[in-house]
């Protein structure tokens, strides 16, 4: 059989005779043999160059610091792990940048988010290691970093930006001095670029069940979110969350979520469109019909990409905490002052974080239209 298949790809013309096609054979397979390189373990991971690139600043000035290795490895790491999180995304993006996306590409989307939370769980667990480092630990060796800083890192910016961070847009870019990056790296994070944020909206747009046929959603769940909030509003009334006498019929918070309401249905609102809001609504609403169980599963992987972003620099903020207190960044920040904006500024999704507070019980939910209902669903026969 292995002379068969082997035969085919030489031509016949070249092979006058049975004995002479095993003789040639022979020759082109070993050829090919000796063609191809060998790949081993430590070329292939090109480990000397790695293993190699931990310099200790304190070695250098002859005061060694024991733990400027984890220092230096722990970040170098998070720096590879940034790296996969920027090649799984860029492939998320290609797909999303297509104009319409089937069974398919949304399952392939789905995996890649999937894998970025598990990428994120790792590069949050980085800290547990950093954090058997004492504030005299790091201290042995803070100095010599200086003005070196984590808010430096070009591939984190990048980041944030392909996620549609606004932090990550040019205002948050006057920070950087030219000696840290160069003409090139500010011209990458200056340029516009697609982002998730922007693909999950155009995909959430197209969604064609919000006007279907006769049918229209919003029309349906505004019936229903005003019994949320009458909901909420007769229970702000009852025992114990009765307010005093010369309050208001209502209570401050269910006012604040009928004001949060209507600017998430406002179409100059920031965050997602009107339609792109409604339409994760819809998801959410009726996920347990078949074709919307995979978009439902992909809104809950962004939200929990969001969190876990949002609760990595919360981690940071704690690490910081713990080794510098109140001192300023080595890079020139105020510290803990930086990293509190930089996590207010973190939410990618803030309204897809936001749909529990318009969700009713399924007993409340009006019921799809049964030629809508036809449409999401599928049958085995």
């Amino acid at each position: 059989m292995a002379m068969y298949v082997i035969s085919i790809l030489i031509p016949w013309v070249f092979l006058p005779s049975m004995s002479e096609n095993k003789c040639v054979i022979r020759l082109w397979y070993h050829g090919n043999l000796k063609m191809k390189k060998k790949v081993y373990y430590p070329s292939y991971l090109k480990l000397d160059a790695i293993l190699s690139s931990q310099k200790c600043l304190s070695l250098l000035e002859s005061k060694p610091a024991h733990d400027e290795m984890l220092f230096i490895i722990t970040h170098q790491a998070l720096e590879l792990w940034m790296k996969q999180l920027h090649h799984e995304l860029d492939s998320i993006l290609d797909v999303l940048g297509n104009s319409s996306l089937d069974h398919q590409g949304l399952a392939m989307v789905l995996h890649r988010l999937e894998r970025i939370t598990k990428v994120q769980d790792l590069m949050r667990a980085h800290f547990t290691v950093l954090e058997t480092m004492t504030p005299l630990d790091f201290l042995d060796f803070r100095d010599a970093l200086i003005p070196a800083s984590g808010f430096q890192s070009l591939q984190f910016k990048q980041l944030e930006k392909k996620l549609g961070i606004a932090s990550a847009q040019p205002d948050a870019l006057k920070k950087y001095s030219k000696e840290v990056l160069d003409n090139h790296d500010q011209a990458s994070l200056e340029k516009p670029c697609f982002s998730l944020f922007e693909g999950i909206q155009a995909w959430l747009e197209r969604n064609p069940f919000l006007k279907f046929d006769g049918y229209d959603f919003e029309t349906s769940f505004l019936g229903m979110v005003t019994d949320v909030f009458d909901q909420e509003t007769s229970r702000a009334e009852d025992p114990p969350f009765k307010r005093a006498k010369d309050d208001t019929e209502e209570s401050k918070n269910i006012k604040d979520l009928k004001s949060k309401f209507q600017k998430d249905l406002s179409e100059t609102n920031k965050g997602l469109s009107k339609k792109a809001f409604l339409s994760a609504l819809f998801i959410h609403y009726y996920r347990d019909q078949a074709l919307l169980h995979l978009p439902y599963q992909i809104l809950r992987t962004l939200v929990e990409i969001d969190q876990k972003h949002v609760r990595w620099k919360q981690r940071h903020l704690s690490l910081v905490r713990m080794m510098i207190g109140f001192k300023t960044g080595t890079g020139g920040t105020s510290g803990q002052g930086y990293l509190h904006r930089s996590i207010e500024a973190s939410t990618i999704f803030p309204k897809l974080i936001s749909i529990p507070s318009y969700m009713t019980s399924r007993q409340n939910l009006v019921p799809l239209p049964e030629h809508v209902s036809k449409a999401l669903s599928f049958k085995w026969v």
